[in-house]
């Protein structure tokens, strides 16, 4: 059942601390909240429709302190009051509109309410969800947050390209996911004209990206730990290179060219990964071979986990595995292999050259007849 306030809350002068932020069944906020100007923490704004509880009632909300979440933004008829960017004691931000809209209502007016909540410089984590413009507002196309360390995008199905946060020097933790219009990813991305990119990035996650054809690297990754490519259907570009830090990449159901067609070379940033996971890539023949659609030399892997990728044949192209064997892992301390229809044998390079390797897991390989063929 849905959760209303009281009519009387605003009565509440000296309330200090207001926390709701997992009640979801809440229907819209009290009129006046704005009267209770003492308040330090308000998790959840929760728009109410015909105004009865708009965005300005945060204008007079001076003290506001920590995360504040601002859901049901489709009911925001004028925003120009908020004054976010006053409200230095904010460090965190989530922006949601609702992800059930009729997909027949004009959104052109979401650009405008997004740029009029400008939060203030020193927001530390921002979350954007379900946002219907085509673009995103000057305020997040430029470096103006130097303390923010997590950004995530999610469901902003028609924006057409992502803000340049290359130039976020502090950010650690970075997520897309749901851009269904953006086909490209390049120089917008990392920040064009600048010569240092990401400097402080860690995690990168991509998901969900359903026309997604090339990302096109224009910067670096100095210090990226974590990377996750995710149902993305139709990428083809290439990965970048220069990962020196990589130590975990998830590849999770990617393009059939992106699977068995790409150069080796195009996924050299792997080479310094020490965990490696690929689930349903559906499309994928050998992990290494001498065809085009080999992995490089991963000198570093220590966890290889494959599931669910129905062709694949085997790890190794049988007939380049003895030139392939000094050039195979030979550190991988565990592997995973799950839910394979025609893989045979597992690579001898990799069974018997490796004194490290302590953990395998075979689940639902039914048609593996060999453990390592010799």
């Amino acid at each position: 059942m849905p959760l209303f306030l009281p009519s009387t809350f605003d009565n509440l002068v000296n309330l200090r601390h207001h926390n709701i932020l997992n009640t979801f069944s809440l229907e819209g906020m009290p009129p006046q909240i704005g009267k209770l100007t003492c308040l330090r923490t308000l998790s959840h704004l929760v728009v109410g429709e015909a105004s009865c509880s708009g965005v300005k009632e945060l204008g007079p909300l001076l003290h506001l302190q920590g995360t504040l979440c601002i859901s049901r933004l489709e009911n925001v008829i004028e925003p120009r009051d908020a004054k976010l960017i006053e409200k230095s004691g904010l460090d965190g931000l989530l922006l949601e509109w609702s992800d059930n809209l009729n997909e027949s209502k004009d959104r052109t007016s979401e650009l405008d309410i997004l740029s009029m909540l400008h939060p203030g410089g020193t927001l530390k984590e921002l979350i954007i969800r379900c946002y219907g413009g085509a673009r995103f507002p000057s305020w997040l196309r430029y470096s103006l947050f130097p303390n923010m360390v997590l950004l995530r995008i999610e469901n902003c199905q028609k924006c057409t390209s992502l803000p340049p946060t290359g130039q976020l020097p502090s950010l650690k933790d970075l997520s897309i996911e749901g851009m269904d219009s953006v086909k490209n990813i390049g120089a917008e991305f990392y920040g064009e004209n600048c010569q240092q990119t990401f400097r402080s990035l860690g995690t990168l996650y991509f998901k969900g990206m359903g026309e997604w054809e090339n990302w096109i690297p224009y910067g670096e990754f100095p210090h990226l730990q974590k990377l996750f490519i995710g149902d993305c259907p139709k990428l083809l570009g290439k990965l970048p290179n220069h990962l020196p830090l990589l130590e975990s990449c998830d590849i999770w159901m990617l393009a059939v060219e992106f699977t068995c067609r790409i150069k080796g070379s195009d996924m050299g940033g792997l080479t310094k990964a020490k965990d490696l996971a690929i689930f349903k890539c559906k499309e994928l023949a050998h992990l290494w071979s001498d065809d085009v659609g080999s992995l490089p030399q991963l000198p570093c892997l220590r966890v290889l986990k494959i599931e669910s990728c129905t062709k694949l044949v085997s790890l190794v192209a049988e007939e380049v595995e003895e030139q392939l064997q000094l050039g195979m892992p030979s550190m991988v301390r565990e592997i995973e292999i799950q839910n394979f229809i025609v893989l045979e044998s597992l690579p001898k390079a990799m069974m018997y050259n490796n004194t490290c390797l302590g953990y395998i897991q075979i689940v639902e390989c039914d048609s593996l007849l060999y453990f390592a063929k010799v």
